[in-house]
């Protein structure tokens, strides 16, 4: 069922009220065919505005000029039940933990710190090395009940620590990502794995409690960060990082009650 309003599918882009750019998408009466006013809608400068003003802000500012049903369309068909998790066999994260020598992130890691630094590095965030390229690395997502969830491969420079590229069209610029986690499970006879991503680093909330938490979002900025604190140069928190500002995972409150009594920042 079609909600009554929704934002315009078309290419056209209005200014935007809150950051002045041509870049925002206007509000649609799918019933008249009409739009709402000009300042109804969201921009899409999603790392730089994300202005977001919904239809039922507007009517519930001018509640005289809210239609008399169907506002916001029917109630749509509930959804199916969720599946049953799918988890990573911890044997498979187990057996990455190895061959650090031709590991580019590992590498890197050894010229900034001291040989037992980065073993323990390694061995707090379950780093390991992938065979997915040459030199990757695997940033691996387990929970706080020790279950592993997904397995992210990414490729870094062994000399700078930043990322590598992709060089061909249409992957020109784009940065050596690749989750792993369905292809695993598949290998091992799961067709079709319902897999549910975390916080990296999540595993470490079941040591203790009463930690700080504090949340970066790409692993190598946790992984630095849990380096300078031992180092006593940074504060003392306990890093998660959420391997992205997108995705659908965290529009979902559950990613967020592992957080519950800690402090976070």
């Amino acid at each position: 069922m079609q909600h009554r309003f929704s934002l315009d599918k078309s290419p056209r882009k209005y200014v935007c009220p809150n950051c002045g750019k041509r870049r925002f998408v206007l509000y649609l009466d799918n019933e008249t065919g009409n739009y709402l006013p000009d300042y109804v809608g969201r921009c899409d400068r999603e790392s730089n505005c994300q202005h977001h003003f919904t239809p039922k802000m507007y009517f519930d500012n001018n509640p005289d000029l809210r239609p008399q049903a169907d506002l916001f369309g029917r109630p749509e068909t509930p959804p199916p039940p969720l599946k049953d998790l799918s988890f990573i066999p911890p044997e498979t994260l187990r057996q990455s933990l190895t061959a650090y020598d031709r590991n580019n992130f590992v590498k890197w890691l050894h010229s900034l710190f001291d040989a037992d630094l980065v073993t323990n590095l390694v061995e707090c965030f379950n780093v390991g090395t992938s065979k997915h390229w040459n030199g990757a690395t695997v940033f691996w997502q387990v929970d706080t009940d020790l279950k592993v969830r997904q397995a992210k491969v990414m490729l870094y420079n062994p000399t700078t620590g930043k990322r590598l590229k992709e060089d061909s069209e249409p992957d020109k610029g784009k940065g050596k990502v690749y989750f792993a986690g369905k292809s695993i499970l598949r290998q091992k006879g799961i067709e079709a794995p319902e897999l549910r991503q975390c916080f990296f680093g999540e595993h470490q909330l079941s040591r203790e409690t009463g930690q700080i938490l504090a949340i970066a979002e790409s692993e190598k900025t946790a992984i630095l960060m849990t380096a300078f604190a031992r180092l006593g140069i940074a504060p003392k928190y306990t890093w998660l990082a959420t391997g992205g500002k997108n995705g659908a995972k965290w529009t979902t409150p559950e990613v967020f009650e592992v957080l519950a009594g800690c402090g976070a920042t």
